[in-house]
């Protein structure tokens, strides 16, 4: 059987507007008998490209997912973890202004920084070091902590560390832990500014 029809089979299995990747569908074939007949899909009208790579069961007229849904079927089919930009969670903490443009969204990542475009969109995946994403990770004064790291050395105030401090014991806890992921500048502030 050709490569044509191994993916047909494998599209037909999926939900209705289901997301599925070049990747998913390369052991049917060669990358060209692969992307051959997916050009010819979409053609069709039986799926639709959503993205390089990314494609959707169903037509034009289909529901369109999520700019964050591609961006997470993408981050996965190249083995990345992605999570939100620093800079999102400095304006969710009201350190900064929306920095972000309305035709991009900024996402960090654990692997090399890349981008692509979503219709008009473009999805930015920017290289995030492993302390930073562990410190969105846990969640609560860990987000604090990756906020101020985000605005940098120079940029930091008492205000700001004022505005982050956690609010009850078990925050207070949470942060003490998380702490250990910040770089030595923003400790050191940290503790300087809290004694």
């Amino acid at each position: 059987m050709s490569a044509s029809v191994y993916i047909r089979r494998f599209i037909y299995s999926l939900e209705p507007e289901q997301m599925f990747t070049t990747k998913d569908v390369l052991q049917f074939g060669s990358r060209r008998a692969v992307d051959c007949a997916l050009r010819r899909l979409v053609k069709k009208g039986i799926i639709t490209r959503l993205s390089s790579g990314v494609f959707q069961y169903g037509d034009e007229t289909s529901t369109r997912p999520s700019p964050l849904e591609v961006a997470t079927i993408k981050a996965k089919n190249y083995g990345k973890k992605l999570t939100i930009h620093g800079s999102d969670v400095a304006t969710q903490f009201k350190l900064t202004e929306s920095n972000q443009k309305a035709d991009t969204l900024e996402l960090w990542v654990d692997g090399a920084s890349s981008s692509f475009r979503y219709g008009k969109l473009k999805i930015v995946f920017q290289s995030a070091n492993k302390r930073k994403l562990r410190l969105i990770k846990k969640g609560g004064p860990g987000l604090s902590l990756a906020a101020l790291w985000h605005l940098g050395k120079k940029k930091v105030t008492k205000s700001e560390i004022l505005r982050c401090l956690p609010k009850n014991a078990n925050e207070k806890e949470q942060l003490k832990t998380a702490l250990k992921d910040v770089p030595q500048w923003l400790l050191a502030f940290y503790l300087k500014k809290h004694q």
